[in-house]
């Protein structure tokens, strides 16, 4: 059983994380807008409370300080979508849990002064809008089929080719998952950002393991395949920086969670497609090769 299994849907915490936010969002955005609210909303406080007692920051110190920023306590008239558009601006930080909390509060308050923000539609729209800001990824350069050394096929070449790419894969076991989904559970579980140490060996395991494979001579049958390979192995290693700041950015920590369960599901497909290859063009290895590594991966599929 790998260690993922036992944790939570990252995009499911991830939309608990939005949810909780945006609750404490729509208390604050009410107390600003509308401060002579009659007491029936203590109720709603004292949930907001909670709310955000569980998040990583507080929101609503956040929107205090967009205020000050502003000079103003209450927020601009509706038509007045150029200081709307500054104070979105002034909200982004190099932190994207505190840039999406304050520009939930912005977009909220903004909401309420034109008489919205009560109602679910315009609160499922601004949260929608904050986890898709979450998930937005930087696009990072990929290499092409004209970066690798490609070879003629024959079942020699695929042979040697089976036993190098399993020998490289195995000798990098920084990049087993379990090791990286170990350090983030001591991490959180300890709240102790030194836990994550282990994450920078595997970032750095990833983009060798990548860059030994590019000249690693490949047959031309199974070129794609390595290519993608590759390249998951360049992305995967792009997502551990952004899973070392959990602790301090929760919304990028578990955002990079996401892409690295994502692009280690692409890979898993991937090599057993290569295995099936093999297989399917007879390619054998003994029990004494590193290609033998194929074989086993099949059998586990098989069970």
């Amino acid at each position: 059983m790998r260690v993922q299994d036992y944790l939570p849907s990252v995009q499911l915490t991830l939309l608990f994380i939005s949810l909780a936010i945006a609750g404490g969002l729509v208390w604050a955005a009410q107390a600003i807008t509308a401060p002579q609210t009659a007491s029936g909303t203590a109720v709603v406080a004292t949930s907001t409370d909670e709310a955000l007692a569980r998040s990583h920051d507080n929101w609503e110190a956040s929107l205090n300080e967009i205020q000050a920023a502003q000079g103003t306590s209450t927020m601009p008239a509706t038509e007045d979508t150029g200081t709307i558009d500054q104070m979105l601006q002034e909200a982004k930080s190099s932190n994207m849990t505190d840039t999406i909390a304050r520009t939930l509060l912005v977009n909220l308050s903004n909401a309420k002064s034109q008489g919205l923000g009560d109602d679910v539609p315009t609160q499922d729209q601004i949260i929608t809008t904050a986890v898709n800001q979450a998930q937005m990824t930087q696009q990072t350069k990929t290499y092409t089929l004209d970066d690798l050394t490609i070879v003629p096929d024959s079942k020699a070449a695929k042979h040697t080719y089976g036993n190098a790419l399993a020998s490289t894969r195995t000798a990098h076991s920084a990049t087993d998952l379990e090791n990286t989904y170990i350090a983030i559970d001591n991490a959180t579980s300890q709240n102790k950002p030194e836990m994550l140490a282990p994450l920078k060996t595997a970032e750095q395991d990833y983009r060798d393991m990548a860059k030994k494979l590019l000249a690693v001579p490949v047959p031309q049958t199974l070129a794609p395949f390595h290519l993608q390979l590759i390249n998951n192995f360049k992305n995967i290693a792009d997502t551990y920086p952004g899973m070392e700041q959990l602790l301090t950015d929760p919304v990028r920590g578990l955002t990079a969670i996401q892409q690295y369960k994502t692009l280690d599901d692409q890979t898993l497909q991937v090599f057993i497609n290569i295995a099936q290859a093999f297989n399917k063009d007879g390619i054998l290895f003994t029990k004494d090769e590193p290609g033998v590594l194929w074989s086993v991966l099949l059998s586990a599929q098989q069970q």
